[in-house]
Parts: structure tokens; C-alpha cells; sequence
């Protein structure tokens, strides 16, 4: 069990900010966190009280890599979904700017079940769920099919969707990796490229990575899903994912 404490009104005796094997120091957008590994603390330092809506995201999603590093799992920079009535889970990796929040906000609101959105803990052939919310650019909302009301956050930069409760682990059917093109398209990512997307979308490179566990990963299926950036392209790429994904399981 982790422990979460906020120290606000000094950036805390950090002299450098650094990874290691039993503490870390890493800086958020308005504070210091550091991380004790024995003694399972979460230590945020700030100058003011923070948003709680900003300790849940995006403040403590570093923390959660790293002790996920520390206990051995795999950690990728991505999100995670399931179709309705399906029990396994697809991986959306991306760069950032990929446009993954936006896409499984739209799959969101199609019905699917989104599991976790910028950070993957990985286990084995399972993953975890993550903070239940998606935290959206403004303009990206506009393009969304009609939902729920969105939460402005994070001093109005983003605006959040608010997930519902789901189950805390599930076994990984196949990864979608996000790229920009001109047109709408999805295909099957070549097997020799899939070791390597998955190595180049990790978290927390400074305590290596597992790279046995991420060669059987690479065994299991990957598609690209290809869009433009321009936005009005996100529902028909979210439509064609669907449509791909439906026969699969």
C-alpha cells in the first residue's frame, strides 16, 4: 500500500532530480515529488495546496511507473480499452501529441470500457487500470460525439471525463499503435516492428527494462491505426478501429 503526502509551501530538499533503486525525485507541472521505496511514500511538494483533481492526475502517475518499475512490472507511455462484452484489453500506444487520450475518449463514448489513459502498468501478459478519467485538450472536446459534461481541471487546461469503476486487472489481447498520415486507414504492424515500438513507447528508462517480458508482448497481435491530424478524422478513425477490432476476439 502506497502513501501519498502533501507538503506544500517549499520545493523540498532536492538538490538534483534523479531515478534510483530505492528513491527517486521528479518534477510535475507545480511540484517536487519524492519517492521512498521501503517506506512506500509519495511525498509532494508544492508551493500551494494542490487540486486533488491534479493529484490524481497528472501528478501521481510518475510515481505509480516507478514503483511499478521497482516491483518488476513494464510501464508504456499509453492507454488501455476493452469492447463491450469482451474480456480482454487493447493497448493504445502513441508519442505524445498522438492523439490517445482523444481516441479512447471517443471509444469511451461508443460504449467500450476504457481502462487507463497515459500510463499501462504491465505483468506479465496482464494490465491495470488506471485513474478513472481522461484528461482532454479543450479543442479536442469539440470533436467528440455528444456524451457526458466534461469537468474543466488542472486550472482549465483540461477538461475531464469521468470513467466509471472497472475491474483492477485484465489479460492484454493486442496493442494499437497511433501514427499521423494523410488518410484514415488500419493495418497489421509487421512482427519485426513490434519489439521495437513497444521498447521506444516505455516509461521510466532509467531502471531499464524487462526486455524478456517485452519480447513475448511483441507475440501478440498489433495494428496501426493511421489518421490525420486534423480532428474532424478522429470519429472515423475510432469507427475503423472498431470495425477492425470486431472479428478479433
Amino acid at each position: 500500500m502506497l502513501r501519498a503526502i502533501v507538503s506544500v509551501g517549499r520545493a523540498g530538499p532536492v538538490e538534483h532530480l534523479f531515478v534510483g533503486e530505492r528513491e527517486a525525485a521528479v518534477r510535475v507541472p507545480g511540484a517536487i515529488l519524492l519517492l521512498d521505496r521501503v517506506r512506500a511514500t509519495i511525498t509532494v511538494h508544492c508551493a500551494r495546496e494542490p487540486e486533488q483533481a491534479a493529484l490524481v492526475h497528472p501528478y501521481l502517475w510518475p510515481a505509480a511507473a516507478i514503483f511499478a518499475r521497482w516491483r518488476g512490472a513494464e510501464t508504456l507511455h499509453a492507454g488501455a480499452f476493452r469492447l463491450p462484452g469482451r474480456d480482454r484489453a487493447w493497448v493504445v500506444i502513441g508519442a505524445s501529441g498522438s492523439g490517445k487520450s482523444s481516441l479512447l475518449a471517443a471509444l469511451a463514448l461508443a460504449g467500450c470500457e476504457v481502462l487507463a489513459d497515459d500510463l499501462v502498468v504491465v505483468e506479465g501478459s496482464d494490465c491495470y487500470a488506471g485513474p478513472r478519467c481522461i484528461d482532454l485538450k479543450p479543442d479536442a472536446v469539440s470533436t467528440l460525439p455528444a456524451g457526458p459534461e466534461l469537468v474543466s481541471v488542472r486550472a482549465s487546461e483540461r477538461r475531464r471525463l469521468v470513467l466509471a469503476p472497472c475491474d483492477g486487472v485484465m489479460p492484454i489481447h493486442g496493442f494499437v499503435h497511433l501514427l499521423w498520415d494523410d488518410e484514415v486507414s488500419v493495418a497489421t504492424q509487421l512482427p519485426s516492428r513490434r519489439f521495437a515500438t513497444l521498447v521506444d513507447h516505455r516509461r521510466v528508462a532509467a531502471l531499464g527494462a524487462d526486455y524478456a517480458q517485452l519480447l513475448d508482448l511483441a507475440g501478440l497481435p498489433m495494428l496501426c491505426v493511421r489518421r490525420p491530424a486534423a480532428r474532424p478524422a478522429l470519429n472515423q478513425a475510432a469507427e475503423v478501429l472498431l470495425e477492425a477490432l470486431a472479428g478479433r476476439q
